[in-house]
């Protein structure tokens, strides 16, 4: 029988999973990959493992998280996208569902990663958002903040911006940093909320809490409690204290995964 291997899109809103890896025991329906591959493994009849473009932590989002897994099923892609579609709860959705070549892997074959932070820099928190993005009450420089996210852009050694202390290779590439003011609009309340500051971050690859550590930064650069100088000196003495907090992850999200 032939084996086939098949990539799609997943989309989740990451509130009540513990995070994109699988997880052993009872613990397997609360990581995104390790639903997913159970729900799989009933449909088609076979222990399914799911290969992801990379993890998230508790709490984060993603717009677009890319998989692929290896089947000898039957079925079509069509049958399968709408039988595990009837499978998922409403915050779990797959698309794009399509048989790739055998040398494809969702995690090493990607060349670049697109991750956005949301922030809600309102003074008051808003309903409609607090899942979504952190609320920083103070008024934060967004101007002061896109010249912190300057010295960013580049190849550099991220170890400074990393929670993982026994990673060997912390260089990374940052091709863009861009903050944008922005608004969400809410179907529910039928109306569009301000004071939204959106931070997207296009890089070869991040590293453990990475992002959320450099939005950590780039805020404590906006609240005028560091100078844009010290992101030089994180840099150059590779020393995790050097680097701002590391922001709680329900505003952040994986926003798509590019390859060849």
């Amino acid at each position: 029988m032939h084996r086939r291997n098949i990539r799609f899109h997943v989309s989740y809103d990451g509130t009540r999973y513990l995070g994109w890896q699988r997880l052993g025991g009872k613990q397997r329906e609360l990581s995104i990959q390790g639903f997913l591959e159970m729900c799989l493994s009933e449909l088609l009849d076979e222990n399914i493992k799911i290969m992801g473009s990379g993890r998230t932590d508790a709490g984060v989002h993603a717009f677009c998280q890319v998989a692929n897994f290896y089947t000898n099923s039957k079925l079509s892609i069509k049958e399968i996208t709408k039988a595990l579609l009837e499978r998922l709860p409403e915050d779990v959705v797959i698309s794009n569902m399509e048989q790739v070549t055998d040398e494809f892997h969702s995690r090493y074959s990607a060349v670049s990663k697109v991750y956005e932070y949301y922030i809600d820099n309102g003074e008051r928190e808003e309903v409609f958002t607090r899942r979504y993005a952190y609320h920083v009450e103070q008024k934060l420089d967004v101007e002061k903040m896109k010249v912190a996210a300057s010295y960013l852009v580049g190849t550099h050694d991220f170890s400074s911006f990393s929670s993982d202390r026994g990673k060997e290779d912390t260089i990374r590439t940052l091709f863009a940093v861009d903050i944008e003011e922005t608004t969400f609009k809410s179907s529910k309340a039928r109306s569009r909320y301000q004071n939204l500051i959106r931070i997207r971050l296009h890089g070869d690859g991040f590293l453990y809490n990475m992002v959320r550590i450099v939005v950590g930064t780039l805020i404590e650069v906006g609240m005028g409690e560091r100078k844009v100088d010290t992101i030089k000196e994180a840099f150059d003495c590779k020393d995790r204290g050097l680097a701002g907090i590391t922001v709680p992850p329900h505003g952040l999200f994986l926003k798509s995964v590019e390859y060849k």
